[in-house]
C-alpha cells in the first residue's frame, strides 16, 4: 500500500554495473540505448515512500545495439626530418584500424596514405620543404571512423632552437643555438606585422651585425640584428636554416617583439649663433626639449644649395660646439646643427623612406656666418726656390714642412722663417739665425694661442739678398684646448 514507484536499471553485457535509467510511477519505460553495438539488460526495482528499495526484477535481455558510434579521435603528432614526415597518435579503444590521409596545404583534398594497425607512420614520400597536411582516422569493426586534428609538418633539418630576441634602440637582436653537428652554411631571419608568419609573404629582412661564439657548455650560439622596421611596432619573425648540403630547414618558434621608441623625431634646435674666432667658428644653440635627446650633429653647407658635409658630433647635455682648429680667412658658410633622440630619429632623417624627397629640404636649423680675416695684407712675390706647408703641431707650436730645390743646400745661405704680424702689417722675422739650407721643417715655439699665423720663408742668398716663397697658415689652439 506504500509503494512509490519503479526504477529502471540497465547494464552491459559481461559487466555487474547497473546504470539507473528512469524512476516512474508507471509499468512501461522506452530506452534508447546508445548505438555503440553493446548488448545490453535490464532489470526494474519497486520503491516505496520512505525511499526502500526492492530486490532487481529477473534481468531481461540481451539486447544488442547497432553501432554507429565512431571511436574516440586520436591525438595526431607530426615531426619533420630530414628523410620523412613522422607521424605518431594516440589509440583508440575500439578502433581495429587506422588510416593516413595527406595533401599539400595549397590543396583542397585528401589522399590516403596507408592503412595500418600501428599508432604510428613514416612518410617518405614527401617532398622535401613542402609542408603537408595530414590527419588519422581511427576506424572500428562496424567502420565508424574518428578523425584526428589536421596537423602541418614539411620534411626538414633542425631549424633554430632556443631563439630568443632583445629590442635595445637600435633595433631587434636575434640569438640562437646552433644544432646537434654544427652544420649551418646560411640562415635567414622573416619579419612581419601579421600573425602567424608566412614565409612565403613575410619580409626577409637583412639580418646583419652576425656573430658567433661559444657558451659555458660549449654550445655554438648564433646573433645578428634586425636594423630596420619602425620603433613603437610590434613585429612577428621566424628564422630558418641551410645546412652545409644546401637543405633549408623549417621555420622556427615564431618571436613577437614591439620595437621601443618612436618615429618621431626631436624638435629643431633653437636659438642658433655662430661666433667667429681667430681659431675657427663657435655655435651656439638652446638645450633641446626632447626627453630622449642623444645628440647633435654639426655639418657644414657653404651655401643654401649645397649639400651639408659632417663637421662633429656633441653629446646630449652640451649646446655648443667649436669648428676648427680653421684658418680665419674671411670665409662666408653657414652651418646646420641637428638633433638625434636615443633611437636614431632626426629632422634630415624623417621622410628618408621617401626616394623623392631630399633628406636635406627639411625645415632645419642653420646659421651664416663670415669667418674673420687675418690673411696678410701684403703678399711677397713668390720666387724662392722653396714651398711651406704649414701644420699645428704638439704643443699648439706652429709647425712647417719645407721643401727646397735641389741647387739650395749648396748654393743658398740659410733659410729664414718669417710671421706675419696683423699689429704692424709687417712680416716678422722669427727666426733668430736662418736655418740650415739642408732644413726640411721648423717649429715655431713662439706662436700666439688661440689665433690664425701667417708664415712665409726667405732663402738668403750668399751675398744676403732673400727671395720669398709662398704663404701658408698655421691655426693655434687656445691654451688648455
Amino acid at each position: 500500500m506504500d509503494l512509490a514507484g519503479y526504477r529502471v536499471y540497465r547494464r552491459v553485457k559481461g559487466t555487474s554495473a547497473w546504470t539507473k535509467l528512469a524512476t516512474t510511477t508507471k509499468r512501461t519505460y522506452t530506452d534508447a540505448p546508445p548505438t555503440t553495438g553493446q548488448t545490453f539488460y535490464y532489470e526494474v526495482r519497486a520503491y516505496d515512500k520512505a525511499g526502500n528499495e526492492s530486490a532487481g526484477s529477473s534481468d531481461q535481455g540481451p539486447v544488442t545495439t547497432y553501432d554507429d558510434t565512431a571511436p574516440t579521435a586520436p591525438v595526431l603528432t607530426a615531426t619533420g626530418v630530414e628523410a620523412s614526415n613522422n607521424l605518431s597518435w594516440t589509440a583508440s579503444a575500439d578502433a581495429v584500424t587506422y588510416r593516413i590521409f595527406r595533401k599539400r596545404d595549397t590543396a583542397t583534398s585528401y589522399t590516403e596514405l596507408a592503412e595500418t594497425t600501428a599508432t604510428a607512420y613514416t612518410d617518405t614520400t614527401a617532398t622535401y620543404g613542402k609542408a603537408y597536411d595530414y590527419k588519422v582516422s581511427a576506424v572500428d569493426a562496424a567502420g565508424n571512423a574518428g578523425a584526428s586534428a589536421v596537423v602541418r609538418t614539411a620534411r626538414t633539418i633542425t631549424p633554430p632552437s632556443n631563439v630568443v630576441a632583445t629590442t635595445p634602440s637600435w633595433g631587434a637582436v636575434f640569438t640562437w643555438t646552433e644544432p646537434a653537428g654544427g652544420d649551418t652554411a646560411d640562415y635567414e631571419v622573416y619579419r612581419s606585422e601579421t600573425s602567424p608568419v608566412s614565409i612565403s609573404s613575410a619580409t626577409l629582412t637583412d639580418c646583419r651585425s652576425r656573430k658567433v661564439r661559444t657558451d659555458e657548455a660549449g654550445n655554438t650560439i648564433r646573433s645578428c640584428t634586425d636594423y630596420d622596421g619602425d620603433q613603437g611596432r610590434t613585429y612577428h619573425y621566424v628564422m630558418v636554416r641551410k645546412n652545409t648540403a644546401g637543405l633549408w630547414s623549417t621555420g622556427s618558434q615564431q618571436l613577437t617583439v614591439t620595437r621601443p621608441g618612436d618615429e618621431i623625431p626631436p624638435p629643431n634646435v633653437t636659438g642658433l649663433t655662430a661666433e667667429p674666432l681667430e681659431y675657427g667658428v663657435k655655435l651656439d644653440w638652446d638645450d633641446s626639449t626632447a626627453a630622449d635627446l642623444a645628440k647633435y650633429e654639426v655639418y657644414e653647407q657653404p651655401t643654401q644649395w649645397d649639400t651639408p658635409e659632417y663637421v662633429g658630433v656633441v653629446d646630449a647635455g652640451t649646446s655648443e660646439y667649436v669648428v676648427g682648429p680653421d684658418r680665419a680667412d674671411g670665409e662666408a658658410t653657414r652651418y646646420v646643427v641637428v638633433a638625434y633622440d636615443i633611437y636614431g630619429n632626426s629632422r634630415i632623417y624623417a621622410d628618408s623612406n621617401d626616394p623623392d624627397i631630399d633628406p636635406w629640404s627639411q625645415p632645419l636649423s642653420t646659421v651664416a656666418v663670415t669667418e674673420l680675416d687675418l690673411t696678410p695684407t701684403a703678399i711677397p712675390e713668390d720666387t724662392a726656390p722653396c714651398s711651406l706647408l704649414t701644420y699645428t703641431a704638439v704643443g699648439h707650436h706652429g709647425g712647417m714642412y719645407i721643401d727646397c730645390a735641389d741647387s739650395v743646400p749648396t748654393e743658398a745661405a740659410g733659410i729664414n722663417v718669417y710671421r706675419w704680424d696683423p699689429a704692424t702689417s709687417t712680416y716678422v722675422r722669427v727666426t733668430d739665425v736662418p736655418l740650415k739650407p739642408t732644413a726640411t721643417n721648423y717649429t715655431d715655439t713662439t706662436i700666439p694661442t688661440g689665433t690664425t699665423v701667417y708664415y712665409v720663408l726667405s732663402v738668403v742668398a750668399a751675398d744676403g739678398s732673400e727671395t720669398f716663397s709662398n704663404v701658408d697658415a698655421s691655426v693655434s689652439l687656445p691654451s688648455g684646448a
